[in-house]
């Protein structure tokens, strides 16, 4: 049975609804990490709008899709509302509670300049935490597609239960295994986790078998893999898409842009080879600059650097 692309009901009146974290993240550049009690000089410092979900929401509206929902809660501070505005003045619309009293989610991140790759110190205020309807169940029927993150596991869990019955695909960026992560998996219509959430979840070492264990539950099961591009199951091949090589600033944000120009991708109606180059090439391009959003590229840019991945991509069998 064909499992890409999924039916797309195309009278629906967002693109996209994201639903899920959102953070303020003050980003530190440094030419090394610096050891206990040592001094090190910033190289760069800056504040950027983070959060998986929230920097999906705008990097897929940078990627060309016209109406983007985020639905999300924030703190009832200073960060909260730089928060809002951060993903608001991007152009994308949000349905977002106030938690009274709480701070917003920040995090400090030390990114190495040598490597890109980066330290995450983060602090996450209890009232942010979403309970199931909390926020009006309609809210999940009103996009084309549904991604999440899978964090708030109950309200998630609603979410795309309420999507799946109206027929919207739901894309979930997966990391961490809880008690219901395996209800999740079974309400997605595409699991693409991090490195290590397949074997988390499935307890079974070889990758290739994993995807194949986890696609049962769900649809399309992929995981990205860093500088090694992206490994998915579709139900019959196995796609391996090569990364884009760049120098790395910062890998801060890359898995949420790479979720997002997926979700692009499939709405665009590219077939799953096509959706695949034009993540990892979004991913790789986002790399170049500090932050989770600076260095999201236009859907031209993503889609040019996408044509030699696309190049190199390997289709196989089990």
């Amino acid at each position: 049975m064909k499992l890409y692309p999924p039916k797309i009901d195309r009278s629906k009146p967002y693109d996209l609804v994201c639903f899920g974290y959102n953070s303020v993240d003050y980003l530190c550049l440094v030419e090394r990490y610096p050891g206990i009690g040592e001094k090190v000089q910033m190289l760069d410092l800056e504040r950027q709008g983070g959060g998986q979900c929230a920097t999906a929401s705008v990097a897929a509206k940078r990627l060309g899709l016209e109406r983007v929902l985020y639905v999300g809660k924030f703190g009832s501070d200073e960060h909260g509302t730089f928060s809002r505005r951060s993903i608001e003045q991007e152009g994308v619309e949000v349905i977002g509670r106030v938690a009274e009293g709480a701070r917003n989610q920040i995090a400090m991140i030390m990114v190495d300049d040598r490597s890109g790759e980066r330290t995450i110190t983060y602090i996450r205020d209890e009232g942010l935490d979403i309970e199931a309807g909390e926020f009006d169940a309609d809210i999940f029927a009103r996009g084309k597609l549904l991604l999440i993150d899978a964090h708030n596991l109950s309200a998630t869990i609603e979410a795309a239960r309420v999507a799946r019955s109206h027929g919207i695909p739901v894309v979930v960026d997966a990391e961490r295994v809880l008690d219901r992560t395996g209800e999740l998996v079974e309400l997605c219509w595409a699991v693409i986790g991090d490195e290590g959430f397949c074997h988390r979840f499935t307890q079974i070492a070889d990758e290739k078998q994993a995807l194949i264990e986890l696609s049962a539950g769900c649809r399309i099961a992929g995981k990205t893999l860093g500088p090694r591009g992206s490994l998915v199951f579709d139900g019959e091949r196995f796609i391996r898409t090569p990364a884009l090589e760049v120098k790395a600033t910062d890998t801060t944000g890359a898995g949420d842009v790479f979720h997002a120009a997926f979700c692009v991708g499939v709405l665009m109606g590219l077939g799953i080879e096509e959706t695949l180059a034009l993540s990892n090439a979004a991913a790789g391009i986002k790399c170049t600059k500090l932050g989770g959003r600076r260095g999201i590229p236009s859907l031209q840019e993503a889609i040019d650097a996408s044509k030699e991945l696309l190049e190199r991509t390997e289709v196989f069998y089990p």
